[in-house]
């Protein structure tokens, strides 16, 4: 509002202004302010003048948004002092079960007690190579006669040998050992447990990835397709036998957690070579990807229990999706409708994002 003239003694418009009288201080939201208007203006404008003067009250001032930016940002300061974001778990490889020693410790008159001491040690360097050397006949033996007071010794000799195994592709004379202890105690999971990792035949089928190379590049392992299903479904039954074993009598709730989630990632590995196994059976130079097509099932199977576990620290569950993902989409033509996630997708944006959220998780850039 322009100054007010002092010569002026009742309200003038000049120049589209309203110029009130000097000492006469009225709210422009008051009846006043509008008598006073319309007494003193020309009755054709008081319309526009009031109008006008309606808009500008109530207009936000600049100080006005200032404020609220101020108090926005100390608000938005306050909350991230007070309840800072959560940070996730880096994702890391799997790297097998941590699999529980129930054994209870040899006795005093064992013959086996200054081997085992030994083997501790050579345990406690890393030196597992020497420990399975000096240990191996002894663990034969006490099988043989199933010596159960013993068995601490054992659990120990296939401790060592599952660290040498780690990447490689499993010990035949060791499953045989735990083939027969499982025949022994068939609800003790330490030994189901150690079948699982040692076993050539489950082991191969876990590595999905190399099923995929193999099945590219080795024709005689395409020949062998019927051989290799039959040991993913095998591993398969072994799976459930686990999970039926593994319970809380030996077990905390927390341990029982881990293996659950061990299992999981174990039946995620297990359906994508089946998948891969059974769409590579039909004899297509490309994966089927229509619902009831072999393998599809157990390729969605997979892709549901892997996002169940979104949130865990082992990235070998967005591996795995992030397998999938580009294995369709690496096979997908114009025509082509994929069969994804519960349903049919016409194009591949789909997939796409769900390959650049599995990249990005797998860098550590996204919070699941």
């Amino acid at each position: 509002m322009p100054a007010a003239v002092p010569e002026s003694a009742v309200p003038k418009v000049m120049d589209g202004a309203v110029y009130l009288p000097v000492g006469r201080p009225v709210e422009p939201e008051s009846p006043e302010f509008e008598a006073m208007l319309r007494k003193n203006l020309p009755p054709e404008i008081v319309p526009d003048v009031l109008t006008n003067w309606r808009g500008v009250s109530a207009r936000t001032s600049r100080l006005q948004w200032l404020g609220a930016v101020l108090v926005l940002v100390a608000s938005a300061s306050f909350l991230y002092y007070f309840f800072p974001p959560a940070a996730h778990e880096d994702l890391v490889p799997h790297c097998g079960m941590v699999i529980k020693d129930v054994f209870p410790s040899l006795p005093l008159s064992s013959p086996y007690r200054a081997l085992y001491h030994e083997a501790a040690e050579c345990y406690r360097r890393g030196d597992h190579h020497q420990l399975c050397r000096i240990l191996k006949p002894a663990a034969e033996e006490i099988i043989r006669k199933q010596d159960r007071a013993s068995f601490a010794l054992v659990s120990l000799y296939f401790r060592s040998l599952r660290k040498l195994l780690k990447n490689t592709s499993g010990n035949t004379a060791a499953a045989v050992l735990l083939n027969d202890l499982m025949k022994m105690e068939p609800d003790e999971p330490a030994w189901a447990q150690f079948h699982f990792e040692l076993s050539p035949r489950i082991r191969t089928m876990l590595d999905y990835e190399k099923v995929a190379r193999k099945l590219q590049q080795d024709s005689n392992y395409r020949q062998m397709m019927r051989l290799h299903k039959h040991n993913v479904k095998i591993a398969l039954k072994h799976l459930d036998h686990l999970r039926q074993i593994t319970n809380s009598g030996k077990f905390t709730d927390a341990e029982l957690r881990k293996y659950r989630e061990d299992y999981d990632l174990f039946e995620v590995k297990l359906l994508l070579s089946l998948w891969l196994l059974e769409g590579n059976s039909t004899g297509n130079v490309t994966l089927p990807d229509n619902e009831f097509d072999p393998g599809v099932f157990e390729r969605e199977k997979a892709f549901r229990i892997a996002m169940k576990h979104e949130n865990s620290a082992c990235e070998d569950f967005w591996r795995a999706r992030l397998f999938i993902a580009k294995t369709l989409i690496s096979q997908d033509s114009l025509a082509n409708h994929i069969y994804w996630n519960g349903r049919y997708h016409t194009s591949k944006a789909a997939l796409e994002q769900e390959i650049d959220n599995c990249e990005e998780r797998l860098k550590g850039r996204k919070q699941p």
